[in-house]
């Protein structure tokens, strides 16, 4: 009985000959490492990036679930910090400057208002509502106004950082959201 047994190599389909006493080698003739498998009687070769991929899709996901438990509590801490912002920086007159500003940008109309006060809200809920539902891009808006002199008035410094505020939570939030949706997507995979 021969010491050895002859394969192809599944990467080139060199002739390759095994010993009984490896486990693993390159192939003479592409260079390729291959594992050596055996079992009732039967060896087989499949290449050692096949167990490298095996590993790497365990460590993948060993990462985007360690990701997820992260983003997911960032976006816990944004979200209790944004509703520590609140709109106590504001005066009226500020808020009739914005809202303003923001009918001109198109960003509000005045049916929201009218909707507003037929819900029964009180302008100060309103305005605590308006401030707090503005998206990023709308605050962009708003912080990019002020800077390029489109306001009544330049905005007082505690109002410009209360919006500069918002928008780094906003903007955090939105990232953290959308990496949180590619990395459970990626766990389902």
């Amino acid at each position: 009985m021969p010491d050895f047994v002859t394969l192809s190599c599944p990467t080139c389909g060199g002739r390759l000959q095994i010993t009984k006493d490896i486990e693993r080698f390159a192939c003479g003739h592409c260079g390729n490492e291959h594992l050596v498998s055996r079992g009732g009687g039967i060896v087989t070769l499949s290449p050692v990036v096949e167990g490298l991929k095996r590993i790497e899709r365990g460590t993948d996901r060993i990462a985007a679930e360690v990701a997820l438990n992260r983003l997911t509590q960032e976006l816990r801490e944004s979200e209790r910090e944004l509703l520590r912002c609140n709109c106590a920086v504001w005066t009226k007159e500020d808020f009739g400057m914005i809202a303003d500003r923001l009918r001109e940008l198109g960003q509000l109309s005045d049916d929201e208002v009218r909707t507003s006060s037929a819900k029964g809200e009180t302008r100060e809920q309103f305005r605590q509502r308006l401030i707090a539902d503005l998206p990023p891009p709308a605050l962009r808006q708003l912080i990019l106004s002020n800077e390029r002199g489109f306001l009544k008035r330049p905005l007082r410094p505690e109002l410009l950082s209360f919006l500069q505020r918002r928008l780094e939570l906003k903007t955090r939030m939105e990232r953290a959201r959308a990496q949180i949706a590619k990395y459970e997507q990626e766990l389902a995979d």
